[in-house]
This record gives C-alpha cells, sequence and structure tokens, in this order.
C-alpha cells in the first residue's frame, strides 16, 4: 500500500543543531550559531531510514548547506564519533574544513533537531568547497526520481501475522512487554493513509484494529521486558502480565503508545523492524481538558490517564484482546470505562478550582 505525508519546509532558524554522517559511521556536531544558510528541495519518495526501527527518511534532490565552522561546537551534545577524535581536538575548525572540502569523504545524510531535540534524517550526496572562509555543501540530484509534489510517498507491506517475527507493547510509562509471534493468535491493523511524525522521521499510524495474543509461559523465562516489576516465570508470570494489562476485572482502559515490531525477514543479518504509532482514543476535546495541570500544584489530581490507547480484555481460553481507534468504541466496557473517567475527572476540577478559589482569597 502506498502512504503518503506533506513535505515539510525546513528553516535555518527552526534548527537546533545538526549531524553529518559519513559511509564510514563518522559523524560530526554542527551547533546552530554554524548554520548560517540552509535551503533544500526534497524528492517525493521516502526511503527507509538505517535507524533502529527503520523510519520513512526524505533525500534531498538539490540545495545546499553553509556552514561557518567555530572552534567549539556550543551547546549540549554528545561527542562527535570519530577514528581520529584526537585530531578533531586539536584544531576543530581546520579539521572539519579539512574533512568536508579537502578529502571530501562521503557523506550519506545529515540529521537536522530542534530544541526539544526532535529530527528529522535527509539522506543526500554531496559536492563540498571551502569559499572565502564558509564551508558550502552542495546537495547534488542522484536519483531519476521525480520531486516536485507537495507529497512524499511511500510503499509499505500490510501489517500481517504470517511477516511477523516479535512485537514489542510499549506503553506510555515507559513499560514495555515482547510478544513472539507464537503468542500472536490473530491481528488484524488498519493503518491512516498518511504517515505521522512524533520524535524521529516519518512512521505509520493505526487507524483502529486489534491485536489477539495468548501468553506462553515457558516463555516468562527469557521474555524481553521493561516492566517495574520482576516478571516471574511459568504459570505465575503470565498472571502478572494478564494483571497489568487487565485489571482485576479482567477488562481495562490500556495506555500502549506504540507497537514495535521486528519482521520475520532475511537470514543473512538484515533486520527489518518498524514503530507503528497509536493515538488516543478519546475526541481531542476530551485529551484537551483531562490533560490539563494546573500551576498550583505538581501533583495530578486528576483520575483520567494522560493517554488511552485503547481496549483490552481476558476472553476465554486466557486470550488477551487488545483494541485501538474506533475498534475500542464497540465494546460496552470501553465506553462504560471512558465515561466513568470523564465524569470523576470533571468532579476533581471542580473541586481543584473551588480550593485554587479557597487559596487565593486566603492570601
Amino acid at each position: 500500500m502506498e502512504y503518503k505525508v506533506k513535505k515539510r519546509e525546513f528553516q535555518k532558524d527552526k534548527i537546533d543543531y545538526l549531524e553529518i554522517f559519513f559511509d564510514n559511521g563518522d559523524y560530526l556536531v554542527i551547533s546552530k550559531n554554524e548554520i548560517r544558510d540552509f535551503s533544500v528541495n526534497l524528492y517525493d519518495e521516502l526511503v527507509l531510514g538505517n535507524d533502529y526501527w527503520n523510519s520513512c527518511c526524505a533525500v534531498i534532490e538539490n540545495g545546499y548547506l553553509k556552514l561557518k565552522i567555530q572552534k567549539q561546537a556550543k551547546g549540549f551534545y554528545a561527542e562527535p564519533f570519530l577514528y581520529d577524535l584526537k585530531e578533531y581536538k586539536k584544531d576543530r575548525i581546520s579539521y572539519v574544513q579539512n574533512r568536508l572540502c579537502t578529502r571530501n569523504d562521503e557523506i550519506t545524510c545529515i540529521k537536522l533537531f530542534d530544541n526539544y531535540n526532535w529530527h528529522f534524517t535527509l539522506y543526500c550526496k554531496t559536492e563540498n568547497t571551502m569559499e572565502n572562509g564558509f564551508v558550502i555543501l552542495k546537495f547534488l540530484p542522484h536519483k531519476n526520481k521525480s520531486f516536485n509534489s507537495e507529497f512524499h510517498t511511500i510503499s509499505l507491506p500490510a501489517i500481517s501475522k504470517s511477516i511477523i517475527q516479535s512485537v514489542e507493547l510499549d506503553f506510555e510509562n515507559c513499560n514495555g512487554i515482547t510478544i513472539d509471534k507464537d503468542e500472536i493468535v490473530d491481528i488484524q491493523l488498519k493503518l491512516k493513509n498518511e504517515l505521522c511524525w512524533g520524535s524521529s522521521d516519518y512512521i505509520r499510524n493505526i487507524e483502529k484494529g486489534f491485536i489477539k495474543i495468548k501468553l506462553d509461559d515457558g516463555l516468562n523465562e527469557f521474555r524481553e521486558h521493561s516492566l517495574y516489576f520482576d516478571l516471574a516465570k511459568g504459570t505465575k508470570g503470565s498472571k502478572q502480565i494478564i494483571s497489568y494489562l487487565c485489571g482485576k476485572d479482567k477488562y481495562n482502559l490500556h495506555d500502549i503508545c506504540h507497537l514495535y515490531i521486528n519482521y520475520d525477514y532475511a537470514d543473512t543479518g538484515f533486520y527489518r523492524r518498524e514503530c507503528l504509532e497509536i493515538d488516543d482514543i478519546r475526541g481531542e476535546n476530551d485529551c484537551d481538558e483531562t490533560g490539563e495541570t494546573d500551576e498550583y500544584f505538581e501533583e495530578d489530581y486528576y483520575n483520567t490517564p494522560y493517554f488511552i490507547g485503547g481496549y483490552v480484555e481476558l476472553q476465554k481460553d486466557n486470550i488477551i484482546l487488545i483494541t485501538f481507534g474506533d475498534t475500542s468504541n464497540k465494546y460496552d466496557n470501553c465506553n462504560k470505562l471512558l465515561k466513568e473517567y470523564l465524569t470523576d475527572d470533571k468532579k476533581n476540577k471542580i473541586i481543584l478550582k473551588q480550593n485554587i478559589r479557597n487559596e487565593g482569597s486566603k492570601g
């Protein structure tokens, strides 16, 4: 299926720093005050990135990057990764100028970071020169592809049980549980046609659907997880996971915000992974209201979860149903829990606002 996303317009002033990657794995860090001008035109077609989760990345068709290298990169950045780091530390200006313009080592991509440390990866081919003390990276056309559309596109396979190796359930609190392919009873996901961007590059977004799993007690001894508790072996471990997901009533709202999928890919040391975004099942108005915090208080006084990714329930034969998007709303218990949370939250807000007024009147 083909997916699309509207192209971004990158502005120099919005770049907090950038990283330049070479084909041997080295990278340089360039700080904001060194970036003097930047302009790019992007190919329409996205490519699968070399990052851990194989995000979808843009490719530069033409443009330029103008740099004025300083003695030190300003800001709180990770130190560059270089095979000759000592030479870099001796004289950063000469090293960067020489690496980029004299040696003209092959640049594979640049990463643009904003002040939240979120980034875009732009793959490229460059021709680099020195002009009046400035380093100029000229981006060169290197694909026989279109570049005039306002949208990026990429074709990716549908999600199916047959191509999955494992799935990690990633929770909003950074807990995670990995489910093996043999534990997946069924998976039916409808993905949005438009890609989304979170903290790094473009990924697919779940519109609705479900996954059914049946835990294998024997895997708990070796199961990868980042839970806040120690996972027991055997049946006890499975009961812990079921309790964590489904709660004491055997059904619950979940805060799974991503599915991290490892695919059953080539057997020659190549890996194919993907992060799928999950949206909050509540309407925007509800999310805005329940997500509010008050500057007078450090604690969260609201009962409503910060994020609700869908509904989960324990079905017959210990099969765990996990739903997303509109699919969750088909279950009465899901709607009941949502209503209870929203009602409790509004009550808490009334009490909280009254307390604020009372504190203000005392002052």
